[in-house]
């Protein structure tokens, strides 16, 4: 994504106001290859009682990074502890981190993240892609989990690109809609012309709030060292696929629909009502998890419903897990 000259860009600060007031710590955990994942903690220091368990936040992607999950540090400022993470960048993960590739590396990047900080009761939220980390963790019913939080939900890749494009990129006229087919069908993903029209409709569909906040942009970065790189292209590629409006790799053919009646922990399922996650997508979720509440839609809000509206979008949750 690109920038106009001159254009500033919202703040956390000005998002969601001034946090210094939280303790934050982080650590590192060793995962496979010599690889490490980062994880950040945030607790208010006067409210610690208010519940004594944590959100484990799983950012989106896949390749993509934390940062636009940050307003959700509401919930500690809330009296919820809640952290986030980030792990190392691999330049090329097909040849030197081939595991980085598939979904059961993510779940049991979670499942380490858990024992290490030796949580014995706790809540998990995923955002896009890491619902499907946070489903597949769920099914396998582990002890502690107590609820579930899927924000922007995918539970079957198929029945997600047919409905976005069905449901959603029909809402858009129709010489964009066409534009983008046929930009689609051709796989002119580097074209000036792909690139902007993806542009526009990224500020529709994926991020509306104006201006963008710079938590979004960091997401982007290409500069570096090491783990301050912003998403991997590679891994969101070969995972997810050239577009955000289709799925051509690992996802294509994901669901794990017939599975998620072994979810039994309380559930709550986001969706925002410009969300490239169609109503009928999510609702698929909501009717396979006989726990799971109501479909909550964000009015106004897009895919990052965090950005768009952090204090509705925190409410929620915190109502959901003082319940």
């Amino acid at each position: 994504m690109t920038l106009p000259p001159g254009y500033g860009l919202l703040t956390l600060d000005q998002l969601i106001g001034n946090m210094d007031h939280l303790i934050v710590t982080s650590g590192t955990i060793d995962m496979q290859g010599g690889l490490f994942t980062r994880w950040w903690k945030f607790i208010h220091p006067s409210k610690k009682a208010a519940t004594s368990l944590p959100l484990v936040c799983i950012h989106g992607g896949p390749g993509f990074t934390h940062n636009y999950l940050k307003p959700l540090i509401l919930l500690a400022d809330m009296g919820i502890p809640c952290g986030c993470g980030a792990s190392s960048f691999v330049e090329d993960p097909a040849k030197d981190a081939p595991w980085l590739l598939t979904i059961s590396f993510y779940v049991n990047e979670l499942e380490k993240l858990i024992d290490t900080l030796q949580l014995s009761e706790y809540n998990v939220y995923g955002s896009s892609w890491g619902t499907v980390v946070a489903q597949e963790f769920s099914v396998r019913q582990p002890v502690g989990l107590k609820h579930l939080i899927l924000d922007g939900v995918v539970g079957d890749g198929q029945l997600h690109v047919k409905t976005l494009w069905r449901d959603v990129i029909s809402t858009m006229p129709t010489y964009t809609r066409n534009l983008l087919k046929d930009l689609e069908e051709r796989k002119a993903f580097g074209s000036p012309e792909y690139q902007a029209l993806v542009d526009t409709l990224t500020k529709h569909f994926t991020c509306r709030i104006v201006p963008t906040p710079d938590v979004f942009m960091d997401c982007f970065r290409s500069d570096g060292p090491g783990e301050n790189k912003g998403m991997n292209q590679k891994i969101y590629v070969a995972m997810q696929g050239p577009s955000e409006f289709g799925l051509s790799g690992v996802l294509e053919f994901y669901s794990v629909l017939d599975r998620l009646p072994r979810v039994l922990v309380p559930t709550l399922v986001l969706r925002g009502e410009f969300d490239t996650m169609s109503e009928e997508a999510s609702m698929a979720v909501v009717n396979a998890i006989s726990s799971c509440l109501p479909l909550v839609t964000v009015k106004g809000a897009s895919h990052c419903k965090v950005l768009d509206e952090p204090q509705i979008c925190c409410n929620i949750i915190f109502e959901f897990l003082e319940q």
